[in-house]
């Protein structure tokens, strides 16, 4: 009886607020015998959580391969356009795709991911998050499904559009173009009766369409791309061999190793260079970014002007998207016998993420000898003794004639 009073104090309220009513199973739930409730109660309420995992975004769509008492592999979707793979005995997600717009499908076709997007591709990656192919579709994405025919061993992948059609891709070949009388939000493929290869869909206008695969039909040999199948082999124009390459080819015969070893030690040579370079670059902060994680800004210098009058332009940008940097300075170091600057010393206001600020200071050559020098720009953080970032300016020659 409290059951009954349950449903009919629902469909009221519904009626009265609009607010919405419960669902089919929740509805035969309360429907059901007090018996038959109470046991299904007793046995799913200390029904322990088997596994809890986490992921920094919110999941929109799910892709589960494996076992679960065996191993299994589960990748997310999520609203940062990101994609997470979580493995078993794993607690948090870790980040295996980055796409550059929001993501509107997932699915796994074979050992390769598909993804699907807001900006009208269709992405497939490789296990290894390796970008393999990329289409441009006509129309706006709705949804994404693989289309599995188990008897024939044929797998493909179907896509919605919003232009109400749904084009069927083998790879990335575009193999058959279905007609809908509606924006198709729903799809899938699978045994329906007695049918095996049967393709449900749903519209946006919550209208049902079933097609049914006829079994005489032929599903190999099929391409409606533009793409050749077959490509035009063209041979190269290789040129003859002269006389250096005959020499050099019996030199490297004569001593492979010997060579091998030299080109070794000048490729270590270089490696060591580059690493001195950059480590060099991160003590003077003459690089014009920024890898500190309070002040994350990028910084670059202009000078305009043929002299004796210059004028350097500079600007700044927050690189970041959670931390505004705050109390930095703009300064300069020069010798004051050749340039004089008008402004040493500028104040820079909070900086904004995404936004660029730009400064200016006017400098003039005073020196008559006619001679350059650098000027180096700093930007530093008050109340610390070493720079931000730093630029080095090679100026330009004046002309003498003017200076006097």
């Amino acid at each position: 009886l409290v059951r009954w009073k349950m449903i009919y104090g629902i469909k009221l309220k519904k009626e009265e607020n609009g607010v919405s009513a419960l669902t089919v199973r929740s509805l035969k739930f309360l429907q059901l015998p007090l018996e038959e409730a109470e046991s299904f109660a007793a046995v799913h309420k200390f029904a322990p959580l088997k596994r809890q995992m986490t992921v920094s975004s919110v999941p929109v769509f799910l892709a589960v391969t494996g076992l679960f008492d065996v191993d299994y592999r589960i990748l997310i979707a999520c609203r940062n356009a990101k994609v997470y793979s979580l493995k078993k005995g794993q607690s948090e997600a870790k980040l295996c795709i980055e796409m550059q717009s929001p993501i509107v499908g997932l699915e796994r076709v074979g050992k390769n991911i598909v993804l699907a997007c807001v900006d009208n591709t269709v992405t497939c990656f490789s296990n290894k998050s390796k970008k393999l192919w990329t289409i441009h579709l006509p129309a706006l994405v709705t949804t994404i499904s693989v289309l599995n025919h188990k008897a024939r061993g044929y797998r493909a992948l179907m896509v919605a559009l919003e232009n109400c059609q749904v084009h069927i891709y083998k790879d990335k070949t575009l193999c058959d173009i279905i007609n809908t009388p509606d924006v198709v939000t729903g799809l899938k493929f699978g045994r329906f009766g007695r049918e095996d290869g049967t393709l449900v869909m749903t519209t946006k206008g919550g209208g049902l369409i079933i097609k049914i695969l006829k079994r005489t039909s032929n599903l190999e040999n099929t391409n409606l791309s533009n793409e050749k199948r077959n490509p035009v082999l063209t041979t190269l124009n290789v040129p003859r061999k002269t006389k250096l390459f005959l020499d050099q080819a019996l030199r490297e015969r004569e001593d492979p190793i010997g060579m091998h070893q030299t080109f070794q030690s000048e490729l270590f040579k270089l490696k060591l260079s580059t690493a001195r370079h950059y480590v060099k670059t991160l003590e003077t902060k003459l690089n014009p970014l920024s890898f500190s994680k309070t002040t994350p800004i990028k910084f670059s210098v202009q000078v305009q002007g043929f002299g004796p009058g210059f004028k350097l332009l500079m600007s700044l940008q927050n690189t970041s998207t959670s931390v505004v940097p705050r109390d930095l300075l703009i300064s300069f170091l020069t010798d004051l016998k050749i340039y004089n600057i008008a402004n040493p010393l500028i104040e820079v206001p909070i900086l904004i993420p995404g936004l660029l600020y730009n400064f200016e200071t006017f400098v003039e050559a005073i020196s008559d000898k006619g001679i350059a020098d650098k000027i180096k720009v700093f930007v530093l953080r008050r109340y610390e003794p070493s720079p931000v970032v730093c630029a080095v300016i090679n100026m330009p020659v004046s002309d003498v004639t003017e200076i006097a």
